[in-house]
């Protein structure tokens, strides 16, 4: 079976709710899985899988009064990206050469629109 690093966006529940079942369905097929986040999906997904939980940097958003602060996402987010895509590399290869197979999908392989990310994903699921 195949050895799965799963990454989720920090931000929000919907994709922490989804890679929870996702990940499971993986877990129950025999795959060893290990679950990447940052923010709400770190806490969400420690709950369901403590020992497979690392975090990872995330970009985030900024919120004054309760409202989203777009200035102030924009400003947080780059001056964190230098130090956080760093220690997102260092995870990765620190991995690499320790398993038969390592792919990195979606965001952490480049930055891509939406569908460009699925499509690549489901190839890359596909063959595995």
């Amino acid at each position: 079976m195949a050895k799965i690093i799963y990454g989720v966006a920090g931000e929000g529940f919907g994709h922490s709710s989804r890679s929870h079942l996702i990940g499971q369905r993986l877990l129950d097929a025999g795959h060893d899985v290990m679950f990447v986040g940052s923010k709400k999906s770190l806490v969400y997904l420690k709950q369901y899988f403590p020992e497979r939980v690392r975090e990872i940097f995330g970009l985030s958003f900024a919120y004054i009064n309760g409202r989203i602060d777009k200035s102030e996402t924009l400003k947080r987010n780059l001056l964190n990206l230098p130090e956080g895509n760093k220690q997102n590399d260092e995870l990765f290869w620190s991995l690499k050469g320790k398993v038969n197979e390592l792919h990195r999908i979606g965001d952490c392989a480049s930055p891509r629109d939406m569908l460009q990310a699925i499509r690549e994903g489901y190839e890359i699921g596909s063959e595995i």
